[in-house]
């Protein structure tokens, strides 16, 4: 493996540590294994076997209510939705890239990664608000 094999893999070793469930997925960001999200796992000997058996693949986690969501903000053909969102919302949103999990995309965007809410109900109570 070379330097970037060995980064990826490691990130991938790390994640599942972490409990996030990771695929192996090409530079088409398309799943190499047989099942795609459904088949991500945390299981370290079922990653060593993915990473051994390909080890050009990028690390994709499986996103959902028991992990995260992502935010994907494109700055491709053109359009650049950091300052769309600077300019439409200015002060009012921030995102420390130190602070705050997020990965720069390959066009220059970058992608925000958020914990679920709380799945408690958020539902109002009954007459709460005078009609």
């Amino acid at each position: 493996m070379n330097k970037h094999q060995e980064l990826r893999f490691a990130a991938a070793i790390e994640y599942a540590n972490k409990g996030w469930r990771v695929l192996p997925v090409g530079t088409n960001k398309k799943p190499i294994n047989h099942n795609g999200s459904t088949g991500a796992t945390t299981d370290i000997k079922q990653i060593f076997k993915w990473w051994e058996e390909h080890p050009f693949a990028n690390v994709g986690i499986a996103c959902g209510p028991e992990s995260f969501f992502v935010v994907d903000i494109d700055v491709k053909d053109g359009k650049n939705g950091i300052n769309s969102l600077n300019k439409h919302f200015g002060d009012h949103w921030s995102f420390d890239v130190n602070q705050n999990l997020c990965a720069k995309t390959p066009t220059g965007g970058i992608h925000l990664l958020f914990k679920y809410p709380s799945r408690k109900s958020t539902r109002s109570p009954k007459n709460s608000y005078p009609s």
